[in-house]
């Protein structure tokens, strides 16, 4: 059964003020964290001793879910030191270190309902819906009086009603949401709460939906060699910055771009047929429609070596180098989906040589149908059920790219470490406040993880988004801006591209008075009705917070005059992640300080002038001698 609850802490680092929780059916709150635990502890104990007995079919087991568990859980660790050696580690699940799933050796479960619903939570609540509805924390801080939200809720008294009332809010609205998400799911609530993850309930509901087309693509298994082959072809969207400025612009999205594409497209099915050298150059012809439009490979992934021309001013092939992906021209070397390497062709470039090639002969329409199920749910519903089939529907695709080794942490044995040693896979022995933990390297073999579809879906969508801009250039526009599946033009697109809801056409999302774009997924733009639009990823939340358009045109200003270094913070303290905490024997509320700048005289993706604000790909020759990196690694 779902149950919620929430901390409210003294700032970031500080203790346990008041910790609130609700079962379903009863609300309640305490300053002291270890009710809640008792609480939930008394219901596990229950069960298990008196399982046998019918009786007690009211006592059910219970899932805690809390939003951000990560941060609730390290509070929990500090207040109640106790519960530190009572984890079982073996069952607890991290994702990229982020707490997932912690499972307490007395059946106590909590579970991170951000990875079903990402997001701030005041921001979950408003796009679901509550009947509890969602405070406003700034409303409360300004009716107090306090400084700002950081203020109230470090010295708002802890019998404060509205502050009581907020917590309360919080709490029962997650709960709310939460029983809406698995009613929508069709799933049992049990068997709900058994799905940890946005991409891991839609692959299960892909399967239960669909079961034929599931099995179709899913039947395929893959030697390591291949597999690492398909994922050099797996990339993800482009965001570039084609120019760093803006007057009277338009900024546009396509109205959900992968879900059009794993619906409008085939994929491969089945085994590929798989050869090097002349025989693969043979197998990339075979690939390329005759004259009759007809050919033998309907899909193929095939390392080349390819030329793209110089006067391409947005070239239409990725490279991943140094660490960065880039679009560059001259001689380049990679991996890709045929599909993508034939839309290049399209725009003058040049295959040089084929290296190896993998060719499928038949391929599948498998997401029609779930994609024809969730667009028209999504179109028809409404609040909570439209952001249900919202979610859905963007989360699948990337669930068959999942890596394969991930980091697992498990109570130290010597059969377990014997075992590792065996697999010859990396560890790490910890000696933790919890016991002797064993950080090590797992293998995942599940049937659903298949990158060539996650390398083809990403291909198509590339290939969308290149061909609607390039068409838009050559009727005059000028791109701007674009970041995976938006962009930013001069001129309004073709009113045939353009539809407020229509899958795979052009979105006007604003208009843009001004526009300034520093860096991908960095820029500010002021639309028609004097709001400004500040995006900052890979920046710390507070300094975002206090991101204006002024900002982002003093640095603008630096740049154009030759600032090579435009310092954005310094000594911010951020909180570190639970997991890693543990493992370092550390204090998980023992903050680390953040730095951000940025370096003007650092490589970007594209070569940027900021004096006039243009920008133009990169040779692939001089961003060699650029980094003292080549290239042509894949083809020794």
């Amino acid at each position: 059964m779902i149950a919620t609850f929430d901390t409210e802490t003294v700032g970031l680092f500080g203790d346990i003020r008041i910790i609130g929780w609700y079962d379903g059916k009863t609300y309640f709150h305490s300053t002291d964290a270890r009710e809640w635990w008792d609480f939930a502890c008394s219901i596990e104990y229950v069960i298990a001793e008196y399982k046998h007995l019918s009786s007690i079919g009211e006592f059910e087991h219970l899932v805690w879910y809390a939003h951000n568990l990560d941060f609730d859980v390290a509070k929990l660790w500090a207040a109640m030191p106790e519960i530190k050696t009572e984890i079982d580690w073996n069952k607890s699940i991290f994702i990229n270190f982020r707490a997932c799933k912690i499972v307490f050796k007395n059946g106590v479960e909590l579970r991170d309902s951000m990875a079903l619903l990402p997001g701030k939570l005041g921001d979950v609540l408003k796009s679901w819906g509550t009947e509890v509805g969602k405070l406003s924390s700034k409303d409360l801080a300004a009716q107090g009086g306090y400084k700002d939200v950081e203020d109230y809720f470090m010295h708002v008294p802890v019998t404060d009603t509205d502050y009581l009332e907020y917590l309360k809010h919080d709490v029962i609205g997650l709960h709310q949401v939460l029983t809406k998400l698995y009613k929508f799911t069709g799933l049992e609530e049990n068997k709900f709460c058994k799905k940890l993850t946005t991409a891991g309930m839609a692959i299960s509901l892909f399967h239960e939906w669909f079961p034929d087309e599931y099995i179709a693509f899913s039947k395929a298994r893959w030697r390591p060699d291949t597999d690492e082959k398909m994922r050099r072809a797996y990339y993800g969207g482009r965001t570039e910055v084609f120019q760093t400025n803006v007057s009277d612009g338009y900024h546009y999205d396509i109205n959900s771009l992968y879900p059009y594409v794993m619906g409008a497209n085939e994929y491969p099915y089945s085994y590929p047929e798989e050869y090097t050298g002349e025989e693969a150059q043979k197998m990339w012809e075979m690939f390329l429609p005759d004259a009759l439009g007809q050919r033998l490979y309907q899909a193929c992934i095939v390392t080349a070596k390819v030329h793209v021309p110089d006067d391409l001013h947005i070239p239409p092939l990725p490279v991943r180098h140094d660490g960065r992906l880039v679009f560059p021209t001259g001689d380049i070397a990679g991996t890709w989906c045929g599909v993508e390497l034939e839309n290049a062709m399209k725009y003058g470039c040049k295959v040089i040589k084929i290296i190896d090639c993998m060719a499928w002969i038949h391929v599948a329409s498998y997401f029609a149908g779930w994609v024809e199920r969730m667009s028209e749910k999504k179109i028809n519903a409404k609040g909570a059920e439209r952001e249900f089939y919202k979610l859905l529907q963007n989360s699948l695709y990337g669930k068959f790219a999942q890596r394969r080794e991930q980091i697992k942490v498990s109570e130290y044995t010597s059969e377990l470490m014997a075992k590792v040693k065996a697999k010859g896979k990396g560890f790490a022995v910890r000696e933790t406040e919890s016991g002797i933990l064993l950080d090590h390297t797992v293998s995942h073999y599940s049937d659903f993880m298949q990158p060539h579809i996650a390398a083809h879906i990403t291909a198509f969508a590339r290939v969308k988004w290149y061909n609607d801009i390039m068409m838009e250039e050559a009727s005059g526009n000028t791109i701007v801006y674009g970041d995976t599946d938006s962009v930013v033009t001069t001129k309004p697109m073709s009113r045939f591209a353009v539809h407020p809801n229509k899958y795979g056409l052009w979105k006007l999302e604003n208009e843009v008075k001004l526009g300034l774009y520093i860096s991908p997924k960095l820029y500010a733009e002021i639309d028609n009705n004097n709001t400004e639009i500040c995006k900052g990823k890979g920046l710390i939340g507070s300094y975002r917070n206090t991101l204006s358009f002024a900002k982002y045109e003093d640095i603008a200003k630096r740049l154009a005059n030759g600032e090579s270094v435009i310092e954005l913070y310094r000594g911010i303290p951020n909180r570190r992640r639970f997991l890693r905490s543990v493992l370092a024997n550390g204090d998980v509320d023992e903050p680390r300080y953040e730095s951000k700048s940025i370096h003007a005289n650092t490589w970007q993706k594209r070569k940027i002038f900021w004096e006039s604000g243009l920008t133009k790909p990169w040779d692939m020759r001089a961003l060699e001698r650029e980094t003292s990196k080549s290239n042509d690694n894949l083809l020794q």
